[in-house]
């Protein structure tokens, strides 16, 4: 029985993948020439802290890059993007957390995002009084696909992992919640993961949950 549902941020709970993409792929072309493909960013950055996907970007492409100096300009173009183009709510993101609350199910995020970033994204919503525990990547050792963050949000809702669901986009966090033994469903963004056969379903938006749940 399902009792707790934890959500990934970035192109699951907020359409912010394509802003990531944009950023990453900008950085990488106006510094060194670099033409960072969608297959690509999924592979490198998607569900990863941007400190991991930009390492694992230097590494793939063979860059000699100053990580701390990479991280404070897409930092910079990722805040300068959301002054004239705040990022949104995934579509149904409002009712499915109004379903899970009156549901009384348990309510967790679990990104790799830091707890500044969380909060510039979602405070505009106020939507982050309704979840029970928030984890973020600086919680953890391992970042996904480590199992570590949703294993972490489970302790901290007091729910064993095959009481809960997590709603995730990106490769890296469904190979996590399937390590960590936890039913994951894909709600669909830029891409369809190559591990989509690790996930109970995929789906086109969030409020497609609330069916999930109901059978």
């Amino acid at each position: 029985m399902i009792k707790a549902v934890i959500f990934d941020m970035d192109g699951t709970l907020t359409d912010s993948e394509v802003m990531c993409y944009d950023g990453y792929k900008k950085y990488l072309k106006d510094y060194y020439h670099v033409d960072l493909s969608l297959e690509e960013y999924g592979l490198l950055f998607a569900g990863k802290t941007m400190e991991g996907g930009l390492k694992n970007a230097f590494d793939h492409f063979h860059l000699d890059g100053n990580l701390e100096e990479a991280i404070e300009v897409v930092q910079q173009d990722n805040l300068e993007t959301m002054q004239t183009h705040p990022v949104p709510l995934k579509p149904g993101a409002q009712k499915l957390i109004h379903y899970l609350k009156e549901h009384h199910y348990k309510i967790a995020l679990a990104t790799s995002s830091g707890e500044e970033r969380v909060h510039r994204f979602l405070d505009q919503f106020n939507i982050l009084t309704n979840f029970d525990s928030l984890v973020f990547g600086t919680d953890v050792k391992n970042s996904k696909p480590d199992p570590e963050i949703f294993l972490t949000a489970c302790h901290k809702l007091s729910v064993h992992p095959e009481e809960a669901l997590v709603l995730e986009d990106a490769v890296s966090g469904i190979e996590a919640a399937h390590r960590a033994h936890i039913k994951v469903i894909c709600i669909k963004d830029l891409f369809v993961p190559k591990n989509i056969d690790l996930c109970e379903t995929m789906l086109y938006s969030l409020d497609e949950v609330i069916s999930y749940l109901d059978k």
